[in-house]
C-alpha cells in the first residue's frame, strides 16, 4: 500500500485490518457483502488498472487531480471540461461526469467539473469525478465490452471505499457495512439504471 501513496503507517494498516475484521464480526449472519471482501475487491480494482490511491482526494484534491490526469494522459485519455459536452449533460440531467470511448471525432475522453486552484469545492468535485471516470477510461482500454453493472461496481468501489473512509468510521462497523451494502451497491444500481436510459 505504500506505493499507492496512502498516508497510513504500518500501525494504521494493522488497525485497518482490525477494523475490517470487527465490521465483519458485527455483520455476521447478515445478508450482504462483508466489508473485508469489499475492501479486497476494491484493492484488486485499483491494482488491476494501476490507479493511484484516491482516498486523500478530499484533503488534497490538487495532488489527486494531478496524479489521475497524468495517468489518464499517459494512456491516451483526454481530460476535458463538462462545458464542452453541455448538450449531453442537458439531455441527461442524472449524469454528473462522462467517459466517452474513442470515435472518429476524438480520442477516449473524460469530461469532469472544471476548477481552478482557489475553488475548493469544485476541486473536490473534479477529484471525485476523476476517481470514478478514470476507472471507466481504463475499463474501455482493457475490457471494452465489460457489462455495465460490473463496470459501475468497479468504479464505485474504487471511488467510495477508501482507507480513510474505513479508518474514520473505525468505531462504527454498522456504518461500514451499510456503506458497502446500501450506499455503494445502491449507487451501482442507480448508475446502471441511468446508463440504460442514456443508451
Amino acid at each position: 500500500m505504500e506505493n499507492a501513496g496512502v498516508e497510513i503507517n504500518q500501525n494504521a494498516k494493522k488497525s485497518l485490518e482490525d477494523i475490517l475484521k470487527e465490521a465483519d464480526e458485527k455483520s455476521e449472519g447478515s445478508q450482504g457483502i462483508k466489508v473485508s471482501e469489499a475492501w479486497r475487491y476494491r484493492e484488486a480494482v485499483r491494482v488491476k488498472y494501476g490507479l493511484p490511491e484516491c482516498g486523500y482526494r478530499w484533503e488534497d484534491p490538487i495532488r489527486y487531480i494531478s496524479e489521475a490526469e497524468g495517468l489518464l494522459k499517459e494512456n491516451g485519455v483526454q481530460v476535458r471540461g463538462k462545458h464542452e459536452f453541455s448538450t449531453f449533460f442537458k439531455e441527461n440531467p442524472g449524469a454528473i461526469a462522462l467517459h466517452s470511448g474513442p470515435n472518429v471525432f476524438r480520442d477516449s475522453t473524460v469530461a469532469v467539473e472544471e476548477a481552478s486552484d482557489g475553488e475548493w469545492f469544485k476541486l473536490r468535485a473534479r477529484a471525485n469525478q476523476l476517481a470514478h471516470e478514470s476507472v471507466h477510461a481504463f475499463q474501455d482500454i482493457k475490457y471494452p465490452r465489460m457489462p455495465d453493472e460490473e463496470a459501475e461496481r468497479e468504479a464505485f468501489y474504487y471511488q467510495m471505499l477508501t482507507p480513510q473512509q474505513i479508518v474514520s468510521h473505525k468505531d462504527d462497523p454498522e456504518f461500514l457495512y451499510s456503506l458497502v451494502n446500501d450506499v455503494i451497491e445502491g449507487n451501482v444500481q442507480c448508475s446502471v439504471s441511468i446508463d440504460q436510459k442514456i443508451n
